[in-house]
Formats: structure tokens, C-alpha cells, sequence
């Protein structure tokens, strides 16, 4: 299986980030229809995630 991420990270202030990551697997098995690296694959994930995640330090 062959994994996909793509990540996002942003600061706004010291102390403040937000992240936001999609992460998707396909299949490598020569025999399936929808194998990567081929295009179509990109189209039929076996499976994926998208995680968000936001920061905010409590300080003074």
C-alpha cells in the first residue's frame, strides 16, 4: 500500500498554529484495477483521513 499526505501549517501569532493533514492509501497489489501510481488510482483511496488541529497558548 502507497500513502498520500498532503499537510497544512499556519502561524498566525507566536504561540497560535493550526494544522490541517489529508493522508490516503492505495493499493501497490499488481493485480487490482486501481493500482498505484496510475491516475485512476487517485479516484479510489482504500482508505483516508483528514485531521485539523488548532492551538492557542493561554499566557500573558
Amino acid at each position: 500500500m502507497r500513502c498520500w499526505c498532503i499537510q497544512f501549517h499556519w502561524i498566525p501569532t507566536i504561540g497560535d498554529d493550526v494544522f490541517a493533514v489529508w493522508n490516503s492509501g492505495f493499493t501497490t497489489d499488481p493485480d487490482a484495477p486501481w493500482r498505484f501510481p496510475r491516475g485512476r488510482a487517485l479516484a479510489h483511496p482504500l482508505n483516508g483521513a483528514l485531521v485539523i488541529k488548532a492551538v492557542h497558548r493561554l499566557a500573558q
